[in-house]
């Protein structure tokens, strides 16, 4: 149940995410908005991913990848984290 959460939560984040940049940023105050907003679906979507990862991985659906599952995950989760942010910064 808590899978199915963080998966809608992840996705919530993600069309907001989406959608702030579809638009060129504006400039003045609506700029700020603009940048706030980023912070928070790019900074959401990268928490809820993470733990998204963590209770799939605790739930053993990562098992398949052998011995070095939890490994495998975090250094996946975190390149698919790193390259999320740096489409943020584009």
């Amino acid at each position: 149940m808590l899978g199915n959460i963080l998966f809608a939560i992840s996705a919530f984040f993600l069309f907001g995410f989406l959608n702030v940049t579809s638009s060129p940023m504006p400039g003045g105050d609506r700029g700020v908005g603009y940048a706030l907003m980023m912070i928070i679906c790019g900074g959401g979507f990268f928490v809820s991913t993470g733990l998204l990862a963590w209770k799939l991985g605790a739930n053993h659906c990562f098992d398949w990848l052998g011995e070095r599952s939890r490994v495998l995950l975090l250094l996946g989760w975190f390149a698919f984290a790193i390259s999320t942010m740096g489409f943020e910064a584009l």
